[in-house]
Order: C-alpha cells, then sequence, then structure tokens
C-alpha cells in the first residue's frame, strides 16, 4: 500500500489552475480529450469534506468528468449517462494537479469514455461512462447516473457498479 506523502497536509505553492476544460486530439479514428488542473480549496464542494484533512469526493470527480465531457462533444450536461465501472484508486486533496485523458468511440450502443485521471503520485480514478443513444428517465434504468443523482448504483470499497459483473 502507498504511503501517503509528508507534504499532503500543505497546499501548493503556486495555485494550479482549475481543470475546466479538454482539448481533442484524433488518434486512430478514436477521439482523445486531455485537460489538466485542480479543484480548488474553496470550492463549494469542498465544504466539509473533510475538516483538517480535505479530500475531493469520487462522485464530484464523476461530476466533473461528466460535464467536462458534455461540453468537449456538444452534449447537454443533463443527458444521462451510464457510468459502467469507477474505481478510486488514491485520494485527492484540493490543489493538487489532475491530468484526465478521456478516449472516445462512437458505437452502436452510444458514446463510449475510458476515462483516467493521474494526480501528482500516480493513477487516482479510472471510470468507464457510456452516454447510450436512447435512455427512459433515469427512474427507469437501474446504474444510471443523472447530474447530482445517484440512482440504483452501488458505492462498496471505493468502487461504483451498476450492479453487473465488472
Amino acid at each position: 500500500m502507498r504511503s501517503w506523502p509528508a507534504d499532503a497536509g500543505q497546499r501548493a505553492a503556486v495555485p494550479v489552475p482549475p481543470l475546466d476544460r479538454l482539448e481533442p486530439a484524433e488518434t486512430d479514428g478514436r477521439t482523445v480529450l486531455r485537460g489538466a488542473g485542480a479543484v480548488g480549496p474553496d470550492d463549494a464542494v469542498q465544504a466539509g469534506h473533510y475538516p483538517g484533512f480535505a479530500l475531493v469526493p469520487g462522485l464530484f470527480m464523476v461530476q466533473r468528468v461528466h460535464t467536462l465531457l458534455c461540453r468537449s462533444l456538444g452534449r447537454e450536461p443533463e443527458q444521462p449517462l451510464l457510468l459502467e465501472r469507477a474505481r478510486f484508486l488514491a485520494p485527492v486533496r484540493p490543489q493538487e494537479r489532475l491530468r484526465l485523458e478521456a478516449v472516445v468511440e462512437e458505437t452502436e450502443g452510444g458514446t463510449r469514455a475510458a476515462v483516467r485521471l493521474d494526480g501528482p503520485h500516480g493513477p487516482v480514478a479510472k471510470l468507464r461512462i457510456v452516454y447510450p443513444p436512447s435512455l427512459s428517465p433515469p427512474s427507469a434504468c437501474p446504474g444510471v447516473v443523472s447530474p447530482g443523482v445517484v440512482s440504483s448504483g452501488v458505492v462498496s470499497s471505493g468502487v461504483v457498479s451498476s450492479g453487473e459483473g465488472p
């Protein structure tokens, strides 16, 4: 198990810009989106997470990635998504620089994105997100996440799943 860095409680000497946009790059017929930045210590999501040892909540990272993907792909952020897999591999603290890479492919089942978030000490999260071509309302779709809502997903040991196999 990796130990937490000794300077974990200290803020970066130079503020890191927010993770607020992705840059596209076409690779082998796939679209690759990349971005870098941080969650600010004053971001509203930080309230209460956690006093004296601030951490960025995993669901907030999923929401930020969803918003950035929608903005980059010209989609409405209110569109439901299917969170096929979410693995949170290490804690993220405010002002830590994150690097995001999303490989996006159009398939018959919709738009699929394989997302990797890396922090200063290695990988922090891996996500698989699907934007199906059409969905019923989120309440009728097990495992579907709408902005600000988690429906029938299971959170256990840092893994969010729809109840289906890996």
